[in-house]
């Protein structure tokens, strides 16, 4: 993936204001281009020798511009914007600009183009930066005058929307509920509650343990508990067990305080994925990958409340991870 961008003067003042500025752009892009023109104008501002005082020199790609593209309103902006958006033109790239009639220009032409206050709301959202540090970045820009108030707003509002929702994972066994949870919690930098962990917790033994002492029954109505439990948590990641879906009422809480993923897999991934694995009575049959898809097709309906599903088959967790955060734009 081509993770480079090219930039205008503006956002290069704005990334040296903002504390850290240079470290969190790093995390969105391998190289950001400027036309020599540019460093120059920066360097304007600026000490000399500006990559090697900010000590930037492998994230900045100095390019000559010899060409100017042929683009209606160009010659009413000053000549770092020019080169700036022949570049991007030219190179099919987006780019970074702040000034109101270089990006009039830039949407005239389809050049894809956001601010660095756009930038910090996305690296936020991918993960790379949190809230708390979104949110004191956002403050930075409006303080010395790089956005105003309205976009001010607008932007917190970004920050803040879906950060109470919480991302609920349902399906069989084996089907990854409980890596995939793992793992985006550590992109997302959420907290990952497990159901059945929190049930044994509470209860004081295992799942397998409170189906032999007490009952299947006992064992869903501890769980329904616990799914209520987990809901009145806000922004987390919940990794629920397999029969979660039994009980429509976990499914009515559960969707309305996030979104519900249904991760599936076929019977043989399945049963490759636990047959090694402990404690599975399901397997103790002639014929478990029969056995297993008999119980899909049964809670086939059930499986069908959530509101997204992604079968795992032949993917591991950052492939799983990565069609989530596609789906709720995270």
């Amino acid at each position: 993936m081509n993770r480079s961008i090219i930039s205008d003067t503006g956002p290069l003042i704005s990334l040296e204001k903002l504390n850290g500025g240079y470290s969190f752009i790093q995390q969105l892009y391998d190289k950001i281009i400027i036309p020599s023109k540019v460093l120059e104008e920066i360097g304007q501002n600026f000490p000399a020798q500006y990559l090697s005082h900010y000590n930037i020199e492998h994230l900045i790609e100095v390019r000559e511009v010899s060409e100017i593209s042929d683009i209606s309103g160009l010659e009413t902006l000053h000549e770092g914007e020019v080169q700036a958006i022949s570049l991007a033109y030219q190179l099919k790239l987006p780019l970074l600009i702040e000034e109101y009639q270089g990006r009039r220009i830039a949407a005239q032409t389809n050049i894809k183009f956001s601010g660095i206050a756009k930038q910090i709301v996305i690296a936020y959202k991918q993960g790379f930066i949190d809230r708390s540090n979104a949110v004191e970045k956002l403050k930075e820009m409006l303080k010395f005058g790089r956005i105003n108030k309205l976009i001010y707003d607008a932007l917190i509002i970004k920050v803040e929307e879906n950060i109470n929702n919480n991302i609920v994972f349902i399906g069989f066994m084996g089907t990854g509920k409980s890596s995939t949870s793992k793992r985006l919690a550590e992109i997302l930098g959420r907290e990952v509650v497990s159901t059945d962990a929190l049930i044994e917790k509470q209860e004081g033994c295992s799942i397998k343990e409170i189906f032999e002492n007490k009952g299947e029954v006992y064992f869903r109505d501890v769980e329904k508990r616990v799914v209520q439990e987990v809901s009145d948590k806000e922004g987390i990641i919940v990794d629920c067990g397999g029969g979660v879906v039994l009980n429509k009422e976990n499914m009515v809480i559960l969707k309305k305080t996030g979104k519900v993923i249904h991760l599936s897999a076929s019977p043989k991934v399945i049963y490759n994925r636990v047959k090694d694995k402990g404690h599975r009575p399901l397997l103790n049959v002639d014929n478990p990958q029969k056995a297993i898809a008999n119980l899909l097709e049964q809670r086939k309906p059930l499986y069908a409340q959530a509101d997204y599903s992604i079968n795992t088959d032949g993917k591991n967790d950052d492939d799983v991870c990565g069609e989530v955060r596609e789906i709720l734009k995270l």
